[in-house]
């Protein structure tokens, strides 16, 4: 009987795996900041240098995205350089029935 962990797929490092959920979770964050319910919370009768508070919080959002972005590319493409990949397993490996 094989074991089962002599079988399991080995997964990518940790690294690679955090770079591409941040990727994954950066824009879902940016849209979820800019939905009409979030920032219609900061919809207030106030003005920075003349300048409406919606129009701040939205500049400040997108410029953030941006900033993630520029954070996160240089990793991206080392990712995309030298990707980590696993072989599919050839016919007949890989099953724990034995034959």
């Amino acid at each position: 009987m094989s074991a089962w962990w002599r079988h399991r797929r080995p997964r990518p490092p940790l690294d690679h795996r955090r770079i591409r959920d941040r990727a994954l979770i950066l824009p879902i964050v940016g849209l979820l900041l800019l939905m009409p319910p979030i920032a219609g919370a900061f919809q207030i009768d106030l003005r920075l240098a003349g300048v409406p508070f919606t129009a701040v919080y939205l500049f400040v959002v997108w410029a953030a995205l941006i900033a993630g972005a520029a954070v996160l590319t240089p990793s991206l493409s080392a990712l995309a350089e030298e990707p980590w990949r696993v072989d599919a397993p050839r016919a007949g490996e890989g099953s724990d029935a034995e034959v």
